[in-house]
């Protein structure tokens, strides 16, 4: 069989290539990898597929890659699967990266999720979803995020999120993962929580956040909410606005900037602040 690769492999019919051994596919050179047509790559065995280089693997074309069954692509080993080009990855189909275990998955993209395309991520299923890992999750591009199916995240995934991964989702994918497990929301997460997603939360969610989150949750967006809030009640105080604008996420204004600040403005208005110094 190696004599039939020394002229031009491409042409050997689909049936001398289910013949081949892998030791005649570890002679192949890049040239050959990449000549190899689907339809000879469809007929490889499991392992003719496994003895691919990762120089061999990178050197195959999209079609042929496109080409590989759910089984097939199952049969690559995770070592050459992590050496599938960014360009091969996002010629992979739908199916085929539904198909992906977690340990594929994780090989496929490494520990950036921002490899995979848009559709790709919308085509997963809920097994697909909960192979992401986080940190493949929180490389996703606002468009790729945009397309998760959010429900679909396990507990498990969800605390696992960053502030900034939360706060880019949008309020449906925020009520359909992180509202529903904000006991286990650490601070520092929780404190990526925006205005219009704090907006979103019941009665009975709100109450379940703890004295430490909400704590965390005073971002200007949260700050801004309270403010509105107050302001609307004229119950807004001195000590109030101070407490909120005091907030590192504010900016830390101080006693005596926040008074200074005041000079000038109607005494009334403020009937309960000191008098500016």
């Amino acid at each position: 069989m190696t004599s039939l690769l020394n002229g031009n492999f491409a042409a050997l019919s689909i049936a001398a290539t289910s013949r081949l051994q892998p030791s005649d596919i570890k002679t192949l050179t890049t040239a050959q990898a990449g000549a190899l047509t689907a339809n000879q790559f469809a007929v490889l065995s499991r392992a003719d597929l496994q003895a691919f280089s990762a120089v061999q693997i990178a050197a195959v074309s999209l079609t042929a890659i496109q080409s590989l069954s759910p089984r097939q692509l199952g049969n690559l080993t995770t070592s050459e699967i992590s050496e599938f080009t960014a360009t091969q990855i996002g010629a992979l189909t739908t199916g085929q990266i539904a198909s992906l275990s977690k340990a594929d998955m994780l090989a496929v993209t490494g520990a950036n999720g921002g490899v995979l395309t848009s559709s790709q991520i919308k085509s997963l299923s809920s097994g697909g979803v909960q192979t992401l890992s986080e940190t493949q999750i929180q490389g996703f591009g606002t468009a790729q995020l945009a397309a998760l199916n959010a429900s679909f995240l396990t507990s498990t995934q969800v605390v696992g999120l960053d502030a900034a991964t939360i706060g880019n989702l949008s309020v449906a994918q925020f009520g359909a993962s992180v509202a529903k497990n904000l006991a286990a929301i650490s601070t520092a997460a929780i404190s990526g929580v925006t205005l219009a997603q704090y907006n979103s939360l019941t009665t009975s969610q709100l109450a379940s956040l703890s004295t430490a989150q909400n704590t965390a949750l005073a971002a200007p967006a949260l700050a801004e909410a309270d403010i509105e809030k107050y302001a609307s009640q004229g119950s807004i105080t001195y000590t109030g606005m101070l407490s909120l604008l005091q907030s590192d996420a504010v900016g830390g204004m101080t006693a005596a900037n926040f008074g200074a600040l005041l000079a000038g403005y109607n005494a009334p208005l403020y009937a309960s602040s000191p008098s500016p110094t």
